[in-house]
């Protein structure tokens, strides 16, 4: 059985997640990530990527069990990726412009979910450029030297993963063919994604040998999923949320 559980050093809590938001980015692509708070000011969102700040983007808002929110044009102001506060990591983004109409549906929905219209002081321009990473307990594999390896990914970034597993010598410097499953809801259809990895750093967990490795080459698409697997083991996304 494979599972994804948040392990982290606050006892396991949930970031609480009031929407999700569909964002259209300057280039033209579209990431499905999730805000922790909004107002008629500004929102918080989730994510593990770079954001640039001053870019532009247009944010669709799905408040939790709520219809969808007008699209609203929004500037990133602030950002933060700090890998001791996973949770913490996202960008703010202010509201651009807006007519009577959207700000009454945002109105509406901090009504309904029972929110406070407020606007919290951003500090702009902080962007830690560290990887935040997240606990997690589930099952992935390694490939080297025609042998595949069952491990235990502890914990997992944008950028790596540590890996606990049984036996088998995999030296700093090796890359080796990582299996990283993305399913975390559905644990009876695990997919997974394959990554190439360099091996950065070895240590022994009791009887147990650990590894850092660090992906080469990520794709963009890759890259999304990463982020999602990432972004569920940090909050409540469950589905609730409305579809995206």
């Amino acid at each position: 059985m494979m599972c994804i559980r948040n392990q982290g050093q606050d006892g396991g809590a949930k970031v609480r997640v009031v929407a999700r938001a569909c964002c259209r980015f300057p280039d033209g692509t579209t990431r499905t990530l999730y805000a922790t708070r909004f107002s008629t000011g500004e929102m918080f969102i989730l994510t593990v990527q770079p954001i640039q700040i001053g870019a532009d983007l247009i944010v669709t808002l799905w408040p939790r069990g709520l219809p969808p929110l007008p699209p609203l044009e929004v500037r990133v102001i602030s950002t933060c990726l700090d890998p001791a506060e996973a949770k913490e990591s996202g960008f703010v983004a202010v509201i651009k412009s807006m007519d009577d109409g959207a700000r009454g549906a945002i109105k509406r929905a901090l009504n309904d979910l029972n929110l406070i219209d407020e606007v919290r002081a951003a500090r702009p321009g902080i962007e830690r450029r560290a990887s935040p990473r997240v606990e997690t307990d589930v099952k992935a594999f390694v490939e080297a030297g025609g042998a595949r390896v069952e491990v235990r990914m502890v914990n997992l970034s944008m950028t790596g993963a540590f890996l606990t597993f049984d036996g088998v010598e995999l030296p700093v410097g090796l890359d080796v063919g990582a299996r990283v499953p993305l399913d975390v809801l559905d644990e009876s259809a695990p997919e997974y994604v394959s990554l190439v990895a360099e091996v950065v750093r070895r240590a022994v967990l009791g009887a147990r040998t650990g590894i850092g490795v660090r992906f080469v080459d990520v794709e963009a698409l890759v890259a999304g999923r990463i982020e999602g697997i990432m972004l569920h083991v940090l909050g409540d996304l469950d589905g609730e949320t409305g579809a995206g």
